[in-house]
């Protein structure tokens, strides 16, 4: 495991490189169950090397270091965090709408 990982509190939990594709067309990683990716709607072929994937998921981690965190809660956890954060996209849509 790469220990970047494990310096960011994942511990040795193995990352969810099984369980994503990436794009070919953007690069986005999608779960493997998208048929589409949610980027930009790509309907094919994705890249799922195990190598690649992890490298993606590690520069998605370099970018965004908040990330390692969803990725070491239970998907219970992450439903509640995915619910906070479309509400907090559906408050800010609403402030644009009355601002408009």
């Amino acid at each position: 495991m790469n220990r970047q990982f494990e310096d960011r509190g994942l511990g040795r939990k193995k990352l969810p490189v099984e369980k994503l594709k990436q794009c070919p067309l953007c690069g986005s990683l999608n779960a493997r169950k998208n048929e589409n990716c949610f980027v930009c709607g790509w309907h094919g072929q994705f890249d799922t090397d195990q190598e690649m994937l992890s490298l993606a998921l590690q520069e998605m981690v370099e970018q965004c270091p908040g990330i390692v965190e969803i990725l070491g809660q239970s998907p219970e956890q992450r439903k509640g965090l995915l619910q906070r954060m479309l509400k907090i996209l559906k408050r800010q849509k609403d402030d644009f709408d009355i601002a408009a």
